[in-house]
């Protein structure tokens, strides 16, 4: 097996509104390994509660750039574009406040970019 070092570092979660989060429940048990559904490379950290990164979806067992034309599929991108609160509930560091999303490109192609922000209320 063989292992290649990206250099690259990523974190992984789902977007979520707080009433979505309450319909859901709070505290329930935690998902398994590998069941998120986006990914976060970040890109620049301004403080250990602030970051801006590229987004990733799982489209079967590969994880593409979120392309910014398919970004409306999401129900939370609507919720978003419509100025409701929405939260990056991020794998073992809790709720991160999703700040703005803009359109980047890079070498590869166009794709979405977040600004996160830590939520105190995930303490």
């Amino acid at each position: 097996m063989v292992f290649i070092k990206t250099g690259k570092t990523f974190v992984y979660g789902e977007f979520t509104s707080m009433n979505m989060k309450k319909l859901k429940g709070l505290g329930g048990l935690p998902h398994p390994p590998g069941w998120h559904e986006f990914a976060i490379e970040i890109l620049r950290e301004f403080s250990p509660t602030q970051l801006v990164g590229k987004l990733y979806s799982r489209e079967g067992t590969t994880w593409l750039p979120v392309d910014p034309a398919r970004a409306t599929r999401y129900d939370w991108y609507e919720s978003y574009t419509e100025g409701k609160p929405l939260h990056f509930d991020m794998a073992g560091s809790g709720l991160w406040r999703v700040l703005h999303f803009r359109d980047e490109s890079d070498e590869n192609g166009p794709y979405i970019a977040v600004a996160l922000e830590h939520s105190p209320r995930s303490r």
